[in-house]
């Protein structure tokens, strides 16, 4: 009979969540923020997105513990990978000699407008109507929406009872006045599309 050999195992020390994570949006951007883990190795994070469910998460930050300043008691990063102004939900992960913590998960309803149009330019020639205009730089920017009103008297024109004849990214667009309305009031209205 030989001596039996007893193995000894200690579970791995997991590190501990993250924890308090705040939002703000900054224009097209998001600063993500949460609290550094106190800890006595090195701490690295993780933070990984969904655009719209919780259903498709991405990579979209790694933070080493060489990173982030001597003191800090928060991190942030300012995230710019999604494409839409909807809800988007997070999980930021502590990681520490190789394992991964829970991750803390949150999420933020976006309630970014991509601006309007700048430096409209009207230009009339007879029976035509020309615009132009300066779309704002957003990645967010879906299109334009022009609407157009006649009516007989100014004081009738309104947005809501008007219809709308272009839908894009161009930044200029030429109207074509039926002769029937060439006596009329007319009136458009640009504005910004935003991605959601």
């Amino acid at each position: 009979m030989t001596d039996g050999y007893i193995g000894v195992f200690q579970r791995p020390l997991y590190p501990d969540p993250v924890a308090g994570v705040s939002f703000n949006e900054v224009g097209d951007s998001l600063e993500v923020t949460w609290d550094i883990v106190p800890s006595g190795v090195s701490s690295d994070y993780e933070v990984w997105s969904s655009v719209g469910d919780q259903n498709n998460y991405n990579l979209i930050a790694t933070i080493s513990n060489i990173e982030i300043p001597s003191g800090s008691e928060s991190v942030t990063i300012v995230d710019e990978s999604y494409d839409a102004s909807t809800i988007i939900y997070y999980k930021v992960y502590h990681k520490s000699t190789g394992y991964f913590s829970d991750p803390l998960e949150s999420g933020i309803a976006l309630t970014y407008s991509v601006p309007d149009p700048t430096n409209l330019d009207v230009a009339v020639a007879l029976n035509q109507v020309s615009l132009s205009w300066t779309n704002d730089i957003s990645r967010l920017l879906a299109g334009v929406s022009i609407v157009h009103h006649a009516a007989n008297n100014f004081g009738d024109l309104t947005e809501s009872s008007g219809i709308e004849l272009f839908d894009g990214t161009a930044g200029g667009f030429t109207y074509e006045v039926p002769s029937v309305d060439i006596d009329k009031w007319h009136q458009f209205w640009i504005s910004s599309v935003t991605k959601i």
